[in-house]
């Protein structure tokens, strides 16, 4: 399976085109909470982290804390990595030209799909993520500089 098809797995597995989340992030001693809504349906999204800053996307439109806009499609420019999770292809992990990681295997089990990556400039490093088959989200991402989980608020 290439890192293409398993990305066409990962997208195609989603069971809604509007989900929310709460997003924790951990990076050396620091922890990241943001709660993320997605609305693929209506090409929208609203990312509000813990600290009070707040970023939106809608009709083409980034906008964020400071009410600064960018015009962009709905997966360029995504500001949180839990949101990234949620869209997929966002994430540098599918073997592309611009991504840091590929895909070394995947392993299906009963409530999940577990996937593994590797770097592509360091073969060492190794990174690895879950996808929820109940939901078709990815909810956990861990890699060597941070650990990443998703607990779904919606479908």
């Amino acid at each position: 399976m290439t890192d293409q098809d398993v990305l066409r797995r990962v997208v195609s597995a989603r069971r809604s085109t509007y989900v929310e989340a709460d997003v924790i992030t951990q990076s050396g001693g620091t922890q990241f909470r943001s709660r993320v809504y997605l609305d693929e349906r209506e090409m929208t999204w609203e990312v509000i982290r813990s600290n009070g800053d707040r970023f939106t996307y809608a009709q083409g439109i980034r906008t964020d804390s400071e009410d600064r806009t960018r015009a962009c499609g709905i997966d360029v420019s995504v500001p949180d990595l839990g949101l990234q999770m949620l869209m997929a292809t966002p994430l540098r992990v599918w073997g592309r030209t611009q991504d840091e990681y590929a895909v070394d295997s995947v392993i299906d089990e009963p409530a999940s799909l577990l996937i593994t990556f590797g770097h592509m400039a360091d073969a060492v490093q190794r990174a690895g993520a879950r996808l929820d088959l109940d939901s078709g989200r990815l909810v956990a991402l861990v890699r060597p500089t941070d650990a990443t989980r998703l607990t779904l608020l919606s479908p």
